[in-house]
């Protein structure tokens, strides 16, 4: 049992073989048929952008990871819409109950001042960046967390709409609907969350993703030879991980990602 589906669902002794198949059965699936496309992935993005990374690369690379994310939840919508339907009160009262508890906690977060919550983010990108660059300069110390400092604050906006939506989910499940229901309010509601989002937070959350596109351009360009030897290295390094647990699957093959609608990729 997946240990986010032990915290949140307080399933019972005949719920929970049924769960435990339902989430075998889709990383079977994704290591079958997802795995080997990311790895092919890696493969076309550095014949790409190698020799030079730039704003239309990094679009390019959001709009698949975009695409293979609703593939990855579409496959999961069914079988947990199932799951959500036929939760008793006592385990939906437990669903909000944990929920609420995350909302605390991330409300809590919100009580620091700015200037505390930009230097853990700071420190959480400068640790981010030395994982996929290696060591940095004291010049790029510097740039970084200058960058870093400036992206918009999304934090009371996005827990606003966690709320909302969990909230909304709950509310839902008490009203008993069928499996169909709930997979269409996933859909709305996870899948293709902005637009269920307000215009302002639809427009902060673009322009997060437009600021954090243009630093990781222009890092990239003041990356030493070696520094970027260091990204493509960890990125290849993913790549053969990808190859070897998909090989580990019989009759693995590369299933193209599911396009319903222009999607755009969530930060959260």
């Amino acid at each position: 049992m997946g240990i986010q589906v032990d915290r949140y669902l307080d399933l019972n002794t005949a719920q929970k073989p049924h769960v435990k198949q339902a989430i075998t059965r889709w990383l079977d699936w994704h290591r079958r048929a997802q795995l080997i496309c990311y790895a092919e992935l890696i493969d076309e993005f550095k014949n790409r952008a190698h020799s030079s990374l730039n704003h239309l690369d990094l679009s390019w690379l959001e709009s698949q990871l975009s695409a293979y994310y609703e593939t990855l939840m579409i496959n999961a919508i069914e079988p947990g819409a199932i799951i959500l339907s036929n939760l008793d009160t006592s385990q939906i009262n437990h669903l909000e109950k944990r929920l609420a508890k995350d909302h605390q906690k991330l409300a809590r977060q919100l009580k620091r001042n700015k200037n505390q919550r930009q230097r853990k983010k700071t420190k959480e990108t400068l640790t981010g960046m030395k994982r996929w660059f290696g060591k940095l300069s004291p010049t790029q110390i510097t740039w970084v967390s200058t960058r870093s400092k400036a992206l918009p604050d999304a934090d009371a906006p996005w827990l606003e709409y966690r709320i909302h939506r969990e909230q909304s989910l709950i509310e839902l499940l008490r009203a008993k609907p069928n499996p169909k229901v709930v997979s269409g309010f996933i859909d709305s509601m996870w899948i293709n969350a902005e637009t269920s989002m307000t215009l302002e937070t639809q427009m902060l959350m673009t322009e997060i993703r437009t600021q954090s596109r243009a630093m990781a351009v222009a890092f990239y360009a003041m990356a030493t030879s070696r520094q970027k030897t260091h990204f493509w290295g960890q990125l290849q390094s993913y790549r053969n991980d990808f190859i070897q647990l998909a090989n580990d699957s019989s009759g693995a093959s590369c299933e193209l990602p599911i396009i319903t609608a222009p999607r755009q990729a969530v930060e959260g």
